[in-house]
Formats: C-alpha cells, sequence, structure tokens
C-alpha cells in the first residue's frame, strides 16, 4: 500500500511540476508581449488606446498571484509573475507620465 501511495505522490508531484512550469511560461509570455508596449510607449511618448486602469486591475491580480503561487510551492510561476509585476509597473509609471505630460501641453498632439 505504501507503494502505492509513494507512485501518487511522485505522480502528482510531477503533473503539478509541469502545470507550474506551463503557467510560468504564459507569465513569462505575458512579460515579454508588455516589454513590447513599454518599448513602444517609450518611442511614441504618447498613450492611445490603453487605460492606465485596466492595467492597474491586472496589476492586482498580479499582486494576488504573489501570494497564491508560494502557497502551492508553484515557485516557477511565482518568479515569472515577479517579472510581469515589474514590467507592468513599469508600463502604468510611463501610461501616467505620459498622460500628465499631455494634460500639461508638452507634447502637441497628433
Amino acid at each position: 500500500m505504501d507503494e502505492v501511495f509513494n507512485y501518487v505522490t511522485q505522480f502528482h508531484t510531477f503533473i503539478m511540476g509541469y502545470k507550474d512550469f506551463i503557467t510560468a511560461m504564459f507569465e513569462c509570455g505575458g512579460s515579454v508581449a508588455v516589454s513590447v508596449c513599454i518599448r513602444k510607449l517609450h518611442i511614441d511618448k504618447m498613450v492611445r488606446g490603453v487605460d492606465w486602469k485596466y492595467l492597474a486591475y491586472y496589476m492586482t491580480w498580479t499582486g494576488w498571484n504573489l501570494l497564491y503561487y508560494p502557497s502551492f510551492d508553484q515557485w516557477y510561476s511565482f518568479s515569472a509573475t515577479c517579472s510581469m509585476l515589474l514590467v507592468n509597473s513599469i508600463w502604468m509609471t510611463q501610461m501616467i507620465y505620459y498622460n500628465a505630460r499631455e494634460r500639461r501641453g508638452a507634447v502637441s498632439k497628433v
């Protein structure tokens, strides 16, 4: 009976690790996508089509994931979520800065 229990435990650990890795890859993909947005906003220096409030919602979700993943020993996902939080923070800071700059009239509208 102990052999069966050990097998099931090892299988469960393998499956959870596999799911953790896949989730981490999605989080990393999101980080890469947001990095492209950061670069584009840096070049354009004007926010169009994206509202920082929606990004704030996803940042809240990312913050929740930072609490959630460790509770299930999902350390790959936790690490990837840290990168997602970093790039989202940079992007939101850029949005707030360029919106404020535009309101002050520092940038001509296209």
